[in-house]
């Protein structure tokens, strides 16, 4: 640079301010490439477990209202953590932190994560609908209609939002079965929650306890079997024999 200013016949001076120029502009792009270089990296970085931003941010958003996934489950909701991530209010949460995020690591990407929270706040705004349906213990044919159209409402709104995305088993079970199924019983899923079951082998390790003391094991059995369903069914007491009483003598 120097050489062309002296060539030209420029001043010092001229060419001082020339140089000057010339680095600013370096510094800038060399901080331009920085930005774009980190830009990248949180793109690529992504939904990273354990170092994306979005994930990192995700995680946040649960814990605000109590839900953690659970690493023994492959990341995934269970029990009651689930009925407190379709809340309407909490489904806002999830979708707007993702926005944040890029607004604050990668404000090229503000379009498409707007554009993929909006799908997930409608399709999860539809899960909840069905699933506060069909999760209930007793369903009338009202209430199956109901859950006929929410679920069809969903898987629509579904392949719709993720035409790339396959159809799981369980989605499979639930667009193809679950309404005749509860049409024929007349039940919900709630009926077969796993909690049930959990709960019911936590009853028979504490009546297993107190008939410790009975030694013959068929017996102990039969009495665990017989205090269970009385405490189920007390109606069975009815269907009882009473003893018959002796002849007074």
């Amino acid at each position: 640079m120097t050489y062309v200013a002296v060539c030209l016949g420029r001043d010092d001076s001229i060419t001082n301010n020339f140089i000057k120029q010339v680095n600013k502009k370096k510094q800038s792009v060399q901080q331009m490439e920085k930005e774009i270089a980190s830009q990248s990296n949180a793109v690529e970085k992504g939904f990273n477990k354990h170092e994306g931003p979005f994930v990192q941010r995700l995680d946040t958003a649960l814990q605000s209202f109590k839900v953690k996934r659970q690493q023994y489950f492959g990341g995934v909701f269970v029990g009651n953590h689930i009925y407190k991530a379709l809340k309407l209010s909490n489904i806002s949460i999830m979708c707007s932190s993702m926005i944040q995020v890029a607004h604050e690591k990668c404000p090229t990407l503000v379009d498409t994560v707007s554009a993929t929270a909006e799908k997930f706040t409608t399709v999860f705004s539809l899960l909840e609908r069905y699933h506060s349906i069909y999760d209930q213990l007793f369903i009338d044919e009202l209430k199956v209609t109901e859950l006929e159209h929410a679920i069809s409402e969903f898987m629509e709104s579904f392949r719709a939002s993720f035409p790339s995305s396959s159809i799981s088993l369980k989605m499979h079970l639930l667009e193809d079965h679950t309404v005749p199924w509860a049409r024929r019983t007349g039940t919900g899923f709630g009926l077969l929650g796993k909690q049930g079951a959990e709960s019911i082998h936590a009853r028979f390790n504490t009546l297993q306890r107190t008939y410790q003391c009975i030694h013959n094991k068929v017996d102990r059995l039969l009495s665990i079997v017989k205090e269970h369903s009385l405490s189920i069914s007390p109606r069975i007491v009815e269907s009882i024999p009473l003893p018959n009483k002796r002849a007074k003598s």
